[in-house]
């Protein structure tokens, strides 16, 4: 018999005298079988310090698996779907002290009906097990001669269930604990990797970080090599790619030369294996939001890369962030901050010792005397500037709006709100023409900009024909979207969103601020 087929056939026993008594005895020669337990450790200060058991591992391959999934170092914690506050550690007890405590001998009991419910006995010996994550739980998965066999008989897993079902492709675990990626047709990537990353970017398409080797330490980060859907290596054979280094928005990746040191230079790659720009750079960050930052080796400043690998904003800073709606944070030679644009000119002059987005188009910022204030897009204070009261939170010192006491900060959210809607009463009041609502918002504001503006959910009434979308003058409907639309589908700063105009058709469509009205003025 197998040896798999062996601890099978011993657990299920065990659960079988379990269940025909209440006590638990144990064989004599079973006492000092040593389980694998993982343990899940909370990070946070004011999060209760006991910890919890997470799985119990009965077979070596489960505990690889578990080993690959949660045990790995700090720096893989973004890699598994798990809280970034917890820390994930491995124990092993004897099934003796498992026993003996009663929350273990639960858990044991729940793990050893969950795999009474395979029927192992009953498979061919060329069953291939996979394992795949679910809800933080292993499910095991076989493949027996070109199709799947889900566990029987009351885990049944159908088709619709299967982990690949609606992205196409699946991470799994063989019984060594080696990474592969399966889909309906089976594995795609064979479970040969000891580090394996996937992202999809179309139908049935997907790029991913891969290493069949451990992976080691370069420098700050490690480094593994992209492969296609069809198991093709990417990157070119003399460059390393950068692990978590990628976005699946636009497939850029970060490079450097293969065998480089922590000290050599630093590039970007495209899905499709060709570079952006040169290998020429101190040091990049992920491109975001059609930028990357990247850091004269020479001047050691930073500036910004553009998707066609031109400098976009010449090195001239020494620190800098990823833009959001057009800014980003700049800090200048002399160390202050503020805020530019995207052709590198700064909206908000670098004279301050901190700087954060806040509410809505609001910056909160901190003075050189350590007084904290509010400014808006045209760098006017808004709030005047008060006294930072401090409370700094463990692993955010790097946001100002993290170090202040959360009294405080909703006090000064509060004083915003005050100031947004005492503007929008003195536009809006008495109005009823929204075409003076054009520019008034931005293009990526939501719900609550409409909101706090008085117009969620207003009736309003179309004053145009519009054919394009089959819509005549004089129908009406309200302000807002239902899901699945979301403020990403509508630009605040030229149209709005409205439902309800066509009566048997349940979606919202984007109406030019000039052709509505309100039917009720607003007070």
């Amino acid at each position: 018999m197998l040896a798999w087929k062996q601890d099978y056939s011993f657990w299920c026993n065990l659960l079988m005298q379990w269940q025909e008594q209440d006590a638990l005895p144990l064989p004599a020669n079973a006492q000092h079988i040593q389980l694998s337990i993982f343990c899940a450790e909370s990070l946070k200060d004011d999060a209760d310090p006991k910890q919890w058991y997470a799985q119990l591992c009965l077979f070596k391959s489960e505990e690889k698996t578990w080993q690959s999934l949660h045990a790995g170092p700090d720096f893989d914690v973004s890699v598994v779907d798990k809280a970034p506050d917890i820390r994930w550690t491995i124990r092993r007890l004897t099934l003796l002290e498992v026993s003996q405590d009663a929350t273990l001998t639960n858990h044991l009991k729940q793990r050893l009906q969950h795999i009474a419910d395979y029927t192992y006995e009953d498979l061919p010996t060329n069953t291939e097990w996979y394992w795949y994550q679910e809800g933080g739980n292993l499910i095991n998965l076989a493949w027996v001669d070109g199709c799947y066999l889900p566990p029987q008989p009351s885990n049944a897993i159908a088709a619709r269930d299967l982990p690949f079902r609606f992205h196409s492709f699946a991470l799994v675990y063989n019984a060594q604990g080696l990474a592969g990626i399966m889909s309906e047709s089976g594995c795609v990537l064979p479970c040969q990797y000891t580090y394996l990353r996937a992202e999809s970017y179309g139908r049935k398409q997907f790029i991913a970080e891969a290493s069949t080797q451990e992976l080691t330490d370069i420098g700050y980060f490690r480094v593994c090599n992209l492969l296609d859907q069809d198991g093709w290596q990417v990157n070119p054979p003399e460059l390393q790619v950068l692990c978590l280094s990628g976005s699946y928005v636009n497939g850029i990746y970060v490079v450097q030369i293969q065998g480089a040191g922590s000290q050599d230079l630093y590039g970007y790659l495209r899905k499709d294996g060709s570079l952006l720009g040169d290998i020429a750079w101190k040091a990049v960050r992920k491109f975001r939001r059609h930028y990357g930052r990247v850091q004269c080796p020479n001047s050691e400043y930073w500036g910004y890369l553009d998707e066609n690998g031109q400098l976009a904003i010449q090195p001239q800073f020494t620190h800098v962030g990823d833009f959001n709606d057009g800014k980003a944070f700049a800090r200048d030679v002399n160390g202050l901050a503020g805020i530019i644009n995207r052709q590198g000119q700064y909206v908000i002059a670098p004279q301050w010792h901190d700087i954060d987005p806040f509410e809505d188009r609001f910056w909160l910022v901190e003075n050189q005397q350590g007084e904290i204030g509010v400014l808006d897009e045209s760098a006017q204070v808004v709030v005047e500037f008060r006294p930072k009261v401090t409370q700094l939170q463990p692993g955010h010192q790097f946001w100002l709006s993290c170090r202040i006491d959360e009294n405080q900060l909703a006090a000064l959210k509060a004083a915003i709100s005050n100031t947004l809607t005492a503007q929008w009463d003195l536009l809006l009041q008495g109005q009823t023409q929204l075409g003076i609502m054009q520019g008034k918002l931005q293009n990526g504001e939501g719900a609550k900009a409409l909101a706090r503006a008085g117009l969620w959910g207003q009736t309003v009434r179309l004053l145009a024909d519009i054919p394009k979308r089959g819509l005549s003058k004089g129908a009406t409907g309200r302000i807002g979207w239902d899901y699945p639309n979301t403020a990403a589908n509508y630009d605040l700063s030229v149209e709005c969103p409205v439902r309800d105009l066509v009566a048997d058709r349940q979606y919202d469509v984007g109406i030019a601020w000039k052709y509505l009205e309100l039917l009720v003025p607003l007070k």
